[in-house]
C-alpha cells in the first residue's frame, strides 16, 4: 500500500489533474453545445432545398472531439468547431454555392437567422449564452475516403484539403501509446483515501498526461498573452504537444519533457541562425 500522503510526486500529480479538470467544459455546457448542433443537423436534413439527396453530417472538430478543452477566460465565448460534411465530390460544387446554400438554409430559421454572423469560409451561429458554433461547410476529395474533407478557403474561390477526423485519431492515438498513468494507476487508493463530501468526477484519474498537458499549456497561453499580440493557436499547440510527447505516464513529466524539447529546439534554431518554425 502506497503511502499516499507522503507520496510528493502522487499528490502534485493529483493537483495538476484537478486543475485541468477545473479549466474544461462542464458536463452541462458540454451537452449543451452536442444539443445545439444536433438541432441544426435536423434542421439542415429536413429542407427539401438543401441537399436533400445527399447524406450530410455535422460533427464537431479540435479540442472537444479529442477531450481538450479549457474554458475562456475574461468572459470570451467558447469557439465550438463543426464541420458540416456533405458527402458528395468537392468537384460538383463551388466553395460559394455551398457557403450560400447553407447560409440561406439557416436563414429560414427565424431564430439562426437572428444569431447568425458571416465569416470567411464559415457561418457562426452566436448562441445566447457562453459559446459560439462555426460550421464549416465541406465536401469529399474522393468516393472512396470519407475522413479527408475538401473545405472553402478564404474568398471562396477554391478548396484546400482538411482531415479533422483523421488528425483527431491521430492525436488520441499518441495519448493513449503510453502503459498506465501514475494516477490510473493508484486511482482505486486516491478515491478511497478522499475524505472530501464532494463526489469526484469519474474522469479525474482517467483523462491521459497528454489530454491534461495540453489542457494546462493552453491556459498557460492565455494568461501569458492575456494582453499580448500573436497569440499562439490552439491547434499549433496541441500539434506540437502530441509531435513531442514520448508516453510520459506522468502529466508533469510530459509537460517538463515537452517544453524542455521546444526550449531546445528553439536554442539550436537561434544558434544555427534558422527561424524558428512550426509546420
Amino acid at each position: 500500500m502506497i503511502d499516499l500522503f507522503n507520496n510528493y510526486r502522487l499528490q502534485r500529480e493529483e493537483l495538476l489533474a484537478r486543475i485541468a479538470q477545473e479549466l474544461q467544459l462542464d458536463k452541462t455546457r458540454i451537452e449543451r453545445m452536442e444539443r445545439a448542433y444536433h438541432s441544426v443537423a435536423e434542421v439542415l436534413k429536413k429542407d427539401d432545398d438543401f441537399f436533400n439527396d445527399l447524406e450530410i453530417e455535422i460533427y464537431a472538430q479540435g479540442s472537444k472531439r479529442i477531450g481538450t478543452t479549457v474554458k475562456p477566460i475574461n468572459d470570451e465565448d467558447f469557439d465550438l468547431d463543426t464541420v458540416l460534411h456533405i458527402y458528395d465530390l468537392y468537384y460538383n460544387h463551388s466553395p460559394e454555392i455551398i457557403y450560400n446554400a447553407l447560409r440561406k438554409a439557416l436563414e429560414k430559421n427565424p431564430y439562426y437567422k437572428s444569431i447568425m454572423e458571416r465569416k470567411a469560409r464559415c457561418v457562426r451561429l452566436n448562441f445566447k449564452s457562453d459559446f459560439h458554433m462555426d460550421i464549416l461547410p465541406a465536401c469529399m476529395p474522393t468516393s472512396f475516403d470519407k475522413e479527408k474533407i475538401k473545405i472553402p478557403e478564404r474568398g471562396l474561390k477554391n478548396w484546400s484539403t482538411a482531415n479533422p477526423k483523421g488528425f483527431a485519431g491521430w492525436f488520441l492515438t499518441i495519448a493513449n501509446s503510453f502503459d498506465t498513468s501514475l494516477l490510473k494507476m493508484h486511482s482505486r487508493e486516491l478515491l478511497e483515501a478522499k475524505v472530501e463530501s464532494e463526489p469526484l468526477p469519474d474522469e479525474l484519474y482517467l483523462k491521459t498526461p497528454l489530454q491534461r498537458a495540453v489542457q494546462l499549456i493552453k491556459r498557460y497561453r492565455d494568461i501569458y498573452f492575456e494582453n499580448k499580440d500573436y497569440r499562439v493557436s490552439s491547434i499549433v499547440i496541441t500539434t506540437l504537444v502530441a509531435e513531442l510527447y514520448n508516453g510520459e505516464g506522468s502529466i508533469f513529466d510530459a509537460i517538463d519533457n515537452i517544453t524542455q524539447k521546444i526550449k531546445d529546439s528553439y536554442t539550436v534554431s537561434i544558434k544555427a541562425g534558422k527561424r524558428f518554425k512550426v509546420w
